[in-house]
Parts: structure tokens; C-alpha cells; sequence
């Protein structure tokens, strides 16, 4: 696999073990790669500068909340303009333009159903520019993105990560946010997962055994969900493919699972629409594509794929504004609460 002239083998696995444990100290980290703390916490601070890869958190426990992929048809020439409005929403966690029968790909997520309503027909519908809008809402899912891995980690490597040990969680611990610190440690989260109990003291003007026991009470709990990512591009897969496929009813989760099982798979989920199957995929080229599809219909010949689209720019990806080359830019913090859903 050809991979980015900036990331070595350490650096793959370093990125790996932060994929399984994103906010694992660096003395274990530093133990699974068989080095020693400062050099990876230097390796980070390097790829991270870089933006070839970075740790960003969202709210994992908004027991309604609800994400769908949208479709946006453009007027001509008002594709960049619409794609930079979208790109600056917190609600709008990936976008893509797109080369097949939409100009653009939002993939949007909201605390409730009403929420996302109100963002696409309040928002987005009414941008200027935005000639059309299709939503695809997620039912179920069976794989995403922060569940992929690079796999550059030996079995021992991953051992060590997977075995970092946890102090128990209280009985007094119940998932969710509690008040306005808890949102605004949520948001710092989006905008640095890797953010220190020290640097939030500083920043809120709390203590920092409180905001140390803040931080892991909304991890341990599950309130913030903490993924790694990483630029396709610098990974040797700089080609994203969507994919809408549509299956019988009674095979949809197991066509579901088998999508999920393919290693260049991002994201697999049952959505409603015309077809009810989504998926993205990356790919090392153009010309792995036609492979691919031929590898799901041998993996679930029950499945149909009625349709594709193939990004041809990223924008956005997991609140992080993205180069040409899709390495992390800016960060767009991942405040869902802020826009109330009477003034999209």
C-alpha cells in the first residue's frame, strides 16, 4: 500500500493504537509501538500539525439523536459557495463534492429527528445556490468510521492497547450531560480529543481534579464518543466511493453485516429512501472501484447497487475543514445545541 512520504511505519502505528484507545497515555501507547513516551507524544504533535490525522469527540449519548446523508443539487457555479456554508455547520460532519447525480454529500447527525428536519428543510434548503435536497435517514447501522482500522499494529501491539487499565466507573456515574460544563468540555473534545484535565482548567477557570474527573466521567461513561482519524490520502486510499444498494427486507441485515466485514469499508447502514442500503468505502484508486462492486455482489448476491457517487473534493470530514489533499485544516466545533431548531 503506498502511503503518504510523511508517515512511517511508526507513525501508521501509532495512528493505529490511537484508533483503538484515542486518549490512551502515551506511556502505554509508548509500550504497544516499543518506544518510549516523549518520542510519541512528539510523533503526534508532528502528524497532528500536519493534519494527517487528529482526535476529535461528539456527544454519544443523545438517546434520540438521529444522522442521515444528504444529497444536495446546486445551481451552477454556487457549488463551492453552498459547500463552505454547510462546512461551517456543526450539524454537518462530512462533506464531500461529489461526481455522479448530486453536486454535494452531507453526512448530518442532530439530538432528534425534529432537530435534523429543521436543519435540512431550514438550513440547507434554503441556502442560496441549493436547487435540491434528498435525505437518506440512517435506520440502523452495521459498521462506521470510527470502528475502521489501518491494521499497522501487531496482535501484541494491539493487546497492550486493548488492556490499558480502566478505574472503575462509580455507581453514581450515569451517562449524559449534565450541565453547561459537561457541553462545553463536549465541545472542547470536538475540537481536540486529546485535550488535558490542565488545558481545560486553564481555559474554564475550574479545577483541574474537577475538570480531570469531568473529562472521565463523559469518556468512561460514554457521554463523549472519541474516534481518531486519519487523511485517506496520507493512508494510500485517497479515493471515497458512495454506494446506494437496495436488498429484500428480510436480507437487509445480513447484507448489512457482510458490507461491514470488508476492510474498505467506512460506513455501512440501512437507510430510508428509494434504495435502503448505504455505504462509503476508500479505496487506493479510481480503478479498484468496478473490483469492489464486484466483491459485495459476491459477499451478498442478494444485494442490488442502484447507484454510486465518487468524491472528487473533500471538505469536511469528522469537524475538521479539509485541504485539497484531505489533510485536517480547521477545526469546527461540534456544538449541537447552540442553533435551536426555530431559527435554522
Amino acid at each position: 500500500m503506498q502511503i503518504s512520504a510523511d508517515l512511517d511505519e511508526t507513525d501508521l502505528q501509532l495512528i493505529n493504537a490511537l484508533q483503538i484507545s484515542p486518549r490512551a497515555p502515551w506511556a502505554v501507547v509508548a509500550k504497544a509501538l516499543g518506544t518510549d513516551a516523549v518520542t510519541v507524544a512528539r510523533r503526534w504533535q508532528r502528524i497532528s500539525d500536519k493534519g494527517l490525522a487528529w482526535v476529535t469527540g461528539y456527544p454519544g449519548t443523545l438517546d434520540d439523536s438521529v444522522s442521515a446523508v444528504v444529497e444536495v443539487e446546486c445551481e451552477a457555479s454556487t457549488t463551492d459557495t453552498v459547500a463552505g456554508a454547510v462546512a461551517q455547520d456543526p450539524e454537518a460532519i462530512t462533506v464531500e463534492e461529489t461526481a455522479g447525480g448530486r453536486d454535494l454529500l452531507v453526512t448530518v447527525t442532530a439530538p432528534d429527528l425534529a432537530r435534523l428536519v429543521a436543519y435540512v428543510t431550514g438550513r440547507l434548503r434554503r441556502l442560496p445556490g441549493v436547487r435540491a435536497t434528498r435525505t437518506n435517514l440512517f435506520t440502523q447501522g452495521f459498521t462506521e468510521g470510527a470502528r475502521w482500522r489501518l491494521g499497522a499494529l501487531d496482535s501484541e501491539g494491539r493487546r497492550v492497547i486493548a488492556a490499558a487499565p480502566n478505574s472503575p466507573i462509580p455507581s453514581t456515574w450515569s451517562p449524559g450531560l449534565r450541565d453547561e460544563l459537561d457541553r462545553r468540555i463536549t465541545v472542547e473534545l470536538s475540537r481536540d480529543g486529546r485535550v488535558t484535565a490542565t488545558e481545560l482548567s486553564a481555559r474554564f477557570g475550574i479545577g483541574t481534579s474537577t475538570a480531570a474527573r469531568r473529562l472521565r466521567r463523559l469518556v468512561a461513561t460514554r457521554s463523549v464518543l472519541l474516534r481518531c482519524e486519519v487523511a485517506r490520502s496520507a493512508v494510500g486510499r485517497p479515493v471515497t466511493a458512495s454506494l446506494w444498494a437496495s436488498t429484500r427486507p428480510g436480507d437487509l441485515a445480513l447484507a448489512g453485516r457482510a458490507l461491514a466485514r470488508m476492510p474498505q469499508v467506512r460506513l455501512a447502514a440501512a437507510v430510508a429512501g428509494p434504495s435502503n442500503l448505504f455505504c462509503i468505502a476508500w479505496l487506493s484508486s479510481l480503478r479498484e472501484l468496478p473490483g469492489f462492486e464486484r466483491d459485495i455482489t459476491q459477499r451478498a448476491p442478494e444485494l442490488n447497487i442502484v447507484d454510486r457517487a465518487v468524491t472528487i473534493r473533500p471538505i469536511k470530514h469528522s469537524a475538521r475543514l479539509l485541504d485539497r489533499d484531505g489533510r485536517a485544516v480547521t477545526a469546527v466545533p461540534a456544538d449541537l445545541w447552540t442553533r435551536q431548531s426555530g431559527n435554522c
